[in-house]
């Protein structure tokens, strides 16, 4: 039959092989990629979830196999996450799925691979969901939204803590996720973070959580922060309003010019030259006077 194939040109020698094959010369690969899809279509769903198994099941032996160079077994089977995870999906097999799954999405995030970190940790949460297994899907769930707050991505975030925080069982873990859920929202300057830094404060052991506790007494600073410049922000337009009147009161027929003498002096130069000796001291008392607000602003 491989005769037949190859004088077909369907399949080619490949000596060097890569995986299992690697260093012997009995291996063959397809000339294309459209030749193995269409094979693979034609073949019947329970033939292939069986050859799935099988194939799942000798690379998970051969790896697991000790070797002559001492390398352990395990980190051989966790250097292969990737096709085993992927053999056993196909296969149907839940339970070895959720595991390789799980260990091929730390093999991505050890190089920064995010995109593939997703996509092994949504295979995961559809086993560990069909598993009926509550724990693993809420640490899933929360690893997911670790992923998505690394890629700055705040809503997927939240909304992957949030169903973490439906499955938590421990106050330490509503607490922790409470605060990961503010993290998020304090990234962007959303204020309904506030809350959930609030009940975490509450909520978080000072014993055995005190960096989660440190991190939102920081992260809370932050929101007092931006309430009291935006109190600032106000009284600023207040200011500038208090200044159209006293330009207004001046005589000026266009007060909003006088609005740059608070923001630049060379401005204020130019919409006082020309000024009778009175009316200038009026106006740069004016401008001095209001001007000392934007000056505390710009310094936050």
């Amino acid at each position: 039959m491989l005769d037949e194939a190859s004088a077909a040109q369907l399949i080619r020698a490949n000596p060097g092989g890569s995986g299992p094959s690697a260093g012997r010369d009995d291996g063959f690969a397809f000339t294309h990629d459209k030749i193995r899809e269409v094979l693979y279509q034609e073949l019947n769903p329970i033939r292939r979830r069986r050859l799935h198994q099988r194939i799942g099941e000798t690379l998970e032996t051969l790896y697991g196999a000790p070797r002559d160079d001492g390398e352990p077994a395990a980190a051989r089977s966790d250097e292969h996450a990737q096709d085993l995870a992927h053999h056993f999906m196909h296969a149907g097999d839940l339970s070895k799925s959720l595991t390789y799954s799980r260990r091929a999405a730390a093999n991505a995030e050890r190089v920064f691979a995010h995109d593939e970190v997703l996509e092994f940790l949504v295979q995961a949460r559809e086993s560990a969901e069909a598993l009926h297994r509550a724990i693993d899907l809420h640490a899933i769930d929360e690893a997911i939204g670790d992923i998505h707050e690394t890629r700055g991505t705040t809503h997927p975030a939240v909304e992957s803590f949030q169903q973490a925080l439906a499955g938590a069982t421990t106050p330490e873990a509503r607490a922790r996720l409470k605060a990961k859920i503010g993290n998020v929202y304090c990234a962007v300057g959303d204020p309904r973070g506030l809350p959930y830094l609030e009940e975490a404060l509450a909520e978080l052991d000072p014993r055995t959580q005190t960096h989660a506790l440190a991190l939102v007494t920081a992260l809370m600073g932050r929101y007092y922060h931006w309430r009291e410049r935006r109190l600032r922000w106000a009284s600023a337009r207040r200011s500038l309003a208090r200044l159209r009147r006293v330009t207004s009161s001046l005589g000026r027929t266009r007060p909003d010019a006088d609005i740059g003498t608070m923001r630049s002096p060379s401005a204020r130069r130019i919409t006082t030259k020309g000024a009778s000796p009175a009316r200038w001291r009026a106006s740069r008392g004016a401008s001095s006077a209001l001007h000392k607000p934007c000056t505390a602003r710009a310094s936050w």
